[in-house]
């Protein structure tokens, strides 16, 4: 968000594409624990040496007006990783090695140049993209590795050394060197909730994740999650369904010159679970989030719509 003499400019484009790869999709991961069927305790089950193919598309629509602003701003991130079974201990604990595959990213903010990458293209890169085309292709076989509990605990995470010099290297100027191991971990825990429920579960039992916080330039977003167990898919017995609702609150920075309040907003989704496979197959999620920025007396509203889904490919 920048203030001009003459206008307040919110910046729609989420400083474009620097995005990290691995906190976006480790968190979406780490954030996706799922109940049991009723009179029954999940379990995750894992194989040594197997490896499962996620993908997670996240978009976003960001509209900011005000008396002298009307801007809209679309974003669209798809990321494919795999998960690699590295080993499963007595206790059913599995060492998983997690790996970015390929990342997309469709940026638009008229009357600003479209901004199209594809990890996967082999063409130059656009003009004057050249700085987050190099920060995204280095995100593109970066690794760690973490633990998980039969109940979906998640512990032990450890970055390569590699993946942190590559996120150094291409962070934005004076960003690298708050990039370290502990900031990325404390991170992904901070976005994982509790483990399973320990019990015999029926439909319309609810469990809550630890709140994240997500900083923004002017405010903290606080996130709250809240799970609710809604039974077996009709269709399909071995199919267990879970709600997710989620809502937000600012909490006010310290010296802040810029003022944002919640108007409104919406926050649910849906969780689906193979049982007898002991995974989860799917999330989606569904957010709008309207808030009244103030900065030196002039108001705008914003309002982002996103949606996220991840699924487990075949």
């Amino acid at each position: 968000m920048k203030g001009t003499a003459g206008s307040l400019r919110v910046d729609g484009r989420w400083g474009r594409a620097r995005v990290s790869g691995i906190l976006v999709v480790a968190a979406m991961l780490v954030g996706t624990s799922a109940a049991a069927p009723a009179g029954d305790v999940l379990r995750w089950k894992f194989q040594p040496g197997e490896t499962l193919k996620f993908s997670v598309e996240q978009k976003v629509v960001m509209s900011t007006r005000g008396a002298e602003i009307a801007r809209k701003s679309t974003r669209t991130h798809t990321l494919d990783f795999t998960w690699k079974v590295l080993s499963v201990d007595a206790s059913g604990e599995a060492e998983i090695t997690h790996r970015i595959e390929r990342i997309r990213l469709k940026s638009e903010e008229p009357p600003l140049a479209t901004f199209d990458f594809d990890s996967a293209s082999t063409a130059a890169p656009q003009p004057g993209f050249e700085g987050p085309t190099r920060e995204l292709k280095s995100q593109v076989g970066a690794e760690f590795t973490f633990k998980m509990k039969p109940d979906g605990e998640i512990t032990d995470i450890k970055l390569s050394e590699e993946t942190l010099k590559h996120l150094r290297e291409t962070a934005p100027p004076g960003a690298g060197e708050a990039i370290t191991e502990k900031s990325i971990k404390d991170s992904l825990i901070q976005s994982s909730p509790p483990a399973f429920p320990q019990g015999a579960l029926e439909p319309g039992k609810s469990w809550s994740a630890k709140p994240a916080q997500v900083p923004l330039p002017f405010t903290v977003l606080v996130m709250e999650k809240t799970f609710t167990y809604k039974g077996n898919d009709t269709s399909s017995p071995n199919v267990q369904l879970v709600g997710i609702e989620v809502t937000a609150r600012t909490q006010p920075i310290e010296g802040a010159d810029i003022k944002a309040v919640i108007r409104s907003q919406e926050g649910k989704g849906s969780l689906t679970l193979d049982s007898r496979a002991g995974k989860v197959t799917s999330v989606r999620m569904n957010q709008k989030l309207e808030m009244a920025i103030t900065y030196m007396g002039r108001a705008v509203d914003q309002t982002t719509e996103m949606v996220t889904a991840m699924t487990l490919k075949p």
